[in-house]
C-alpha cells in the first residue's frame, strides 16, 4: 500500500501507525485546503465565508467542535469569527475581554500555545474568568488555543474547542499549527480589505460630522437665546410646545453627532483615555447631582450609596467616566416611572472600584439582553414616556470601561427593573501596564 510517498509491504512485519495514517491524511487535507483557500481569497470570496470553508473541511479529520478568532485591539480580546456544531447561547461574535484578565496573558507573552484539557477543572481554579465559565456552560471540555502571527506580530488567536475530555495533546499542535498560519493568511487579507474600503469612507463620515456641528450649534443658540427674550414668556402654551420641541430635538441631534464620532474614532482605533489621579468624593459627589438633576425632571427619586471604605483617590479618566455614568443614569430615567426610585452605589473591593446604578424600571427580557452593549442594539422595550435613544451610548459606555481594563454587566427582570454595573481598576499600573 501507498500513501503520498508512505510504502507498506504487506508481506514485512513493519505496519503502519493511524498516528502516522492519520498524520499524513491530515498533511495532505491540509495542503488542499491551503489551495482552495488562496483561490477564494484570489476570487475576492468574503473573508467569513472562506473561515466557514476551512471550519467545514477540516473538521472531516481534525478534533474540534468549535473553532473561534480573536483579534487583539487596544489590550482586548475580541471575538470577530465563529463556527461551532452546537447550538451556543452565551458566547457570540463582538464578546470581548481584557487580555490582562485572561490566562491567555501568558501566551500572548511568548507566543506559545496552550492546551487545556479538563475546562471544568481549569475554570474551577480560574472564578474570575467569565469566558471560562460561559465555555464550560456551553459544554466545552477542551480547548487548544493557537497564536495568530502576521508579520511576525502576534495579533490574536485561533481557539480550537471540544465538547470532550482530554481531546488536544502535545502531537496536535503542529497540525493545529499549519492551520492557524492559515488563518492568519486569512484575517490579514481581511483587514487589508477592510483598510482598503474603510480609508475614504472615514474620512468622509469624520468631515460629515464635523460640518454638521457648526450649523446645528447656530440653531441650538438662537433658540436658547429665543427662550429667554420676554416675548417668549406671552406666546400661549401650543407656541411654547413647538420652540422646546425644536430644542430638544436639537439637543437630540448634537448628543447623537458625539456618539457617532465617538464610534468612528473607535472604528479607527484612535478612542482613547487619559488618566487622572481623582479624588472619589469630589467626583462621586458631582455625579449625584448629576444624576439627581436628570431623575428630577421626570420626579424620580435619585438615591446615593457609598462605601465607607472608600480609597480617598483612584487613577481613571473623569471625562470618559463621566460619560459612562451620564449614560447609565440617562438610561435609568428613561426606562423609569414616574415616583419610582435610582440608586447609585458605589463601593470598593480589593484593588477594584466598582459602580452600579439600578433602577425600578420596565426591565428587560433575557432574550434582549445580549443586544445591549452592541452599536444600535436596541431592544423591544422602549422609554416610558418616549424619550429619543440612539442604541450608541451603551457600546462606547463599555469600550471606555474596557480600555480602563474593567468589565461592564448587566442584570434585569421584566417589570422590577435593571441594574447596570462595572469595574476598573484603582490604580494607574493596572491600566497601563
Amino acid at each position: 500500500m501507498t500513501l503520498d510517498g508512505v510504502t507498506s509491504d504487506s508481506s514485512a512485519d513493519q505496519t503502519i501507525s493511524p498516528e502516522l495514517v492519520l498524520g499524513k491524511l491530515a498533511d495532505i487535507l491540509i495542503g488542499k485546503v491551503a489551495l482552495e483557500v488562496n483561490r477564494k481569497l484570489n476570487a475576492g470570496e468574503d473573508v467569513e465565508a472562506v473561515l466557514n470553508f476551512v471550519y467545514d473541511s477540516l473538521g472531516l479529520i481534525i478534533p474540534y467542535d468549535r473553532i473561534g478568532v480573536c483579534l487583539e485591539e487596544g489590550g482586548q480580546l475580541i471575538l470577530t469569527w465563529m463556527s461551532r456544531k452546537y447550538v451556543g447561547k452565551h458566547l457570540r461574535v463582538g464578546y470581548s475581554i481584557p487580555i490582562k484578565n485572561t490566562g491567555l496573558k501568558k501566551m500572548f507573552e511568548t507566543g506559545m500555545p496552550r492546551i487545556i484539557n479538563d475546562l471544568p477543572a481549569y475554570a474551577q481554579d480560574h472564578q474570575d474568568s467569565e469566558s471560562l465559565r460561559l465555555s464550560v456552560e456551553e459544554g466545552i471540555r477542551s480547548s487548544l488555543s493557537c497564536p495568530l502571527i502576521t508579520e511576525g506580530r502576534l495579533i490574536g488567536m485561533v481557539i480550537f474547542a471540544s465538547c470532550k475530555l482530554n481531546t488536544y495533546n502535545a502531537a496536535h499542535i503542529e497540525t493545529f499549527l499549519e492551520i492557524s498560519e492559515q488563518v492568519s493568511a486569512i484575517v490579514a487579507i481581511g483587514r487589508l480589505r477592510e483598510l482598503h474600503r474603510g480609508n475614504g469612507k472615514s474620512s468622509t463620515i469624520s468631515m460629515i460630522l464635523h460640518d454638521l456641528r457648526a450649523p446645528l450649534g447656530i440653531i441650538q443658540g438662537n433658540l436658547e437665546l429665543l427662550l429667554e427674550e420676554d416675548w417668549f414668556q406671552g406666546l400661549d402654551c401650543d407656541d411654547k410646545r413647538v420652540f422646546s420641541t425644536l430644542l430638544r430635538n436639537t439637543l437630540y441631534m448634537e448628543d447623537l453627532i458625539k456618539q457617532l464620532a465617538d464610534v468612528e474614532q473607535i472604528r479607527q482605533h484612535k478612542f482613547s483615555i487619559d488618566m487622572e489621579e481623582v479624588t472619589l468624593a469630589d467626583f462621586i459627589r458631582e455625579m449625584a447631582e448629576n444624576g439627581q438633576a436628570l431623575a428630577k425632571k421626570k420626579e424620580i427619586k435619585f438615591a446615593l450609596q457609598i462605601e465607607s471604605a472608600l480609597p480617598e483617590k483612584a487613577a481613571f479618566d473623569p471625562l470618559r467616566m463621566h460619560q459612562v455614568l451620564e449614560n447609565l443614569f440617562s438610561n435609568a430615567v428613561k426606562f423609569s416611572d414616574r415616583h419610582s426610585t435610582i440608586t447609585f452605589s458605589v463601593r470598593s473591593e480589593g484593588n477594584r472600584l466598582l459602580f452600579s446604578v439600578a433602577d425600578q424600571g420596565i426591565g428587560i427580557p433575557e432574550s434582549e439582553l445580549p443586544k445591549l452593549f452592541r452599536e444600535f442594539g436596541k431592544t423591544c422595550v422602549v422609554p416610558t414616556e418616549g424619550e429619543a435613544s440612539t442604541g450608541l451610548g451603551l457600546s462606547i459606555a463599555k469600550r471606555i470601561v474596557d480600555l480602563h481594563c474593567g468589565q461592564m454587566s448587566v442584570s434585569s427582570k421584566v417589570a422590577q427593573g435593571s441594574t447596570f454595573s462595572f469595574w476598573i481598576p484603582t490604580s494607574r499600573e493596572a491600566v497601563t501596564h
